[in-house]
């Protein structure tokens, strides 16, 4: 799957065209502050934030003891339930965030998580 499918869809706040027929550019400013550039305008008033795709949940978790891998886990899902909010994909649903979580290393890492939602 493409990059830019995967991103967070960020409200489109100005759309700037650059250069000259057959060599336009469009470049969308996002809500979160980022910039995309596109060869078309966005119809839909949102686009996939590479930028904010870029930073790694790892990076900001890290990876961590074992002992302290309850910990670790419920900062994760606690990160990832604040970027669903964030995004509104899930207006007016009930969700939940479950992570994945293994042993590197003597180290706990997180591999993955599942988001379950209903309807309210």
């Amino acid at each position: 799957m493409s990059q830019r499918r995967r991103a967070p869809k960020r409200r489109v706040s100005d759309v700037v065209r650059e250069g000259v027929y057959p060599n336009v550019m469009w470049r969308h400013k996002l809500e979160c502050g980022h910039w995309e550039l596109r060869k078309r305008r966005s119809p839909a008033g949102r686009v996939g934030c590479t930028t904010c795709l870029g930073r790694v949940v790892d990076a900001e978790l890290g990876i961590v003891s074992m002992e302290d891998m309850d910990a670790a886990k419920a900062r994760f899902e606690a990160l990832m339930a604040n970027r669903v909010l964030e995004s509104g994909v899930f207006d007016g649903w009930d969700f939940g965030v479950e992570a994945g979580v293994v042993e590197v290393g003597g180290q706990a890492q997180v591999v993955g998580f599942e988001i379950t939602a209903s309807r309210r």
